[in-house]
């Protein structure tokens, strides 16, 4: 919940606008943040972890209704995202150990796609190289870790 609302005060995007995609990188073997962003908005969310395999058929039914979400069971450096027919799409990390950097090169994009990463790290740094343009540290993540790092359109100045 945190990381959507620093996506809700970050990047002030339209909840019924339905050309955006989020990509939840990391999000465990249940699919809490992408499911999250499913019920709260009418965005395409991808959820891509390789801990997804560990209960697949259970997942698959639990979420068989979720029509606007897409489960990839795998790291996101073996995947091949076509998000080129979206007009903005936001990376979310949410304590994963995948790098910012790898997951950018994981997308098809086109010239005009906004990206946006939000990222809550945990053990490691994030690898973009270039600075957050705003840090949220939310006190309601019962965790010390718990600074939200938002970058805005990244896509130009990254890939």
């Amino acid at each position: 919940m945190g990381v959507f609302e620093a996506v809700r005060r970050g990047l002030e995007l339209s909840y019924s606008q339905k050309d955006i995609a989020v990509v939840v990188i990391g999000d465990g073997h249940c699919p809490r943040t992408a499911t999250y962003f499913v019920h709260m908005t009418e965005w395409m969310v991808y959820s891509i972890d390789p801990a997804l395999i560990r209960d697949w058929e259970v997942l698959l039914s639990k979420t068989a209704h979720l029509d606007r979400l897409r489960m990839l069971p795998q790291m996101i450096e073996e995947c091949a995202l076509e998000v080129a027919d979206f007009s903005t799409v936001v990376l979310v990390f949410v304590h994963s150990h995948a790098s910012l950097a790898h997951s950018l090169q994981a997308l098809s994009l086109n010239k005009e796609t906004r990206v946006h990463a939000v990222s809550m790290p945990c053990c490691q740094d994030d690898d973009l190289g270039i600075d957050p343009d705003f840090t949220i540290h939310d006190p309601a993540i019962l965790t010390v870790m718990r600074a939200i790092h938002v970058y805005k359109d990244i896509h130009n100045s990254i890939i």
